[in-house]
């Protein structure tokens, strides 16, 4: 038990600097002889504990211990700052920092805490990865050297364009602000050298549909488009001093949502089926009312009559068009066609 009270002093020092006897003893559920003992055996041991007397005084570590009291190495801190993109690592080396950082973070508990948590690591699995095994490639080389240029506040310089070939790279030397991942795609957003330059930089969806919204010069441009990255080795980073990635993206978001084409639309079908509809992405259930037999009709909002009758054909029969007559013509159409090309 004592050394599990010397772990948890070392953390509490860590944690909020100076500590009187009295509050470590009330913390600890010991007396304050106890915690006299126990500073003593931690400086004997060789930990950098220190006493000032007095009024105000108490025990406190040496500046400069605290980061390393769990042996934290720079990336190890890299990793618990951006939890999301160790969570979505795979095999990649986020995934192993990810396993270390989290070996570390374990054994600097106290045995008790240490043992449940190792009962949770065993019983509980998080598993980001979808069902086909993706290779590396270079989106994983790149997102490296735009996390790096990040926490060295260093500018970049890339090419960017569309990876199929069909539009000219582009160069781009731009700092760094932030690095976003929405569902399976990353974003890099950043300061272009040139303000006014915003040519093939992205709308949020990544679709091609509208631009990025711009918090005075930021751009928003899709990691997988970035090729032959480098980091500048003196060049500093220019960012809006009351840059927030957060603030940047959600209005972003709100932004691009607000520029994708409506396609108003009535549609009909069971309550399931309503229900997967609204839950589909660039759909937007506006309203339902009860139908004949337990069906719902329901006003909704697609992009466009295109994607509205891929949608509606997607549901295989569990919803119909019943407004407007373009939509339903579109869609009897493409179900005849599919007829026909299967044997129907």
């Amino acid at each position: 038990m004592r050394a599990d009270r010397l772990i948890q002093l070392l953390v509490l020092l860590q944690q909020s600097g100076k500590w009187t006897a009295k509050e470590l003893a009330v913390k600890l559920e010991v007396s304050e002889r106890t915690v006299q003992r126990d500073m003593e055996a931690l400086s004997m041991a060789g930990f950098p504990v220190l006493a000032d007397r007095g009024a105000n005084g108490g025990w406190y570590l040496q500046e400069g211990y605290r980061s390393l009291l769990t042996g934290m190495s720079r990336s190890d801190i890299e990793v618990l700052l951006m939890p999301e993109l160790a969570a979505r690592g795979g095999d990649s080396r986020w995934g192993e920092a990810f396993r270390r950082v989290s070996q570390k973070l374990l054994m600097a508990l106290p045995q008790g805490w240490r043992e449940q948590a190792e009962l949770v690591r065993r019983r509980i699995l998080v598993d980001g990865a979808g069902w086909y095994a993706r290779t590396p490639d270079a989106q994983e080389a790149v997102l490296a050297v735009l996390q790096d240029a990040l926490w060295a506040g260093k500018k970049t310089s890339f090419r960017y364009g569309a990876t199929g070939g069909g539009e000219e790279m582009a160069d781009r030397i731009v700092s760094p602000c932030g690095l976003v991942v929405k569902g399976t795609v990353w974003y890099l957003v950043a300061a272009p050298e040139q303000a006014g330059d915003d040519r093939g930089s992205e709308g949020v969806g990544g679709e091609g549909q509208g631009g990025p919204v711009a918090a005075e010069s930021l751009r928003t441009y899709r990691v997988s488009r970035i090729r032959e990255v480098r980091m500048t080795e003196r060049a500093a980073a220019e960012i809006p001093p009351d840059f927030n990635l957060a603030a940047y993206w959600e209005a972003s978001l709100v932004r691009f949502r607000e520029q994708l084409p409506v396609y108003p639309a009535v549609v009909e079908g069971e309550p399931e089926g309503i229900r997967q509809l609204g839950e589909t992405r660039y759909v937007r259930l506006l309203r339902t009312e009860a139908a004949e037999g337990g069906r719902l009709l329901a006003q909704v909002e697609f992009n466009t009559m295109e994607s509205a009758a891929s949608i509606v054909l997607g549901l295989q029969g569990a919803v119909r068009a019943v407004e407007p007559a373009e939509l339903v013509r579109d869609i009897a159409v493409k179900a005849a066609r599919l007829a026909e090309l299967h044997g129907g």
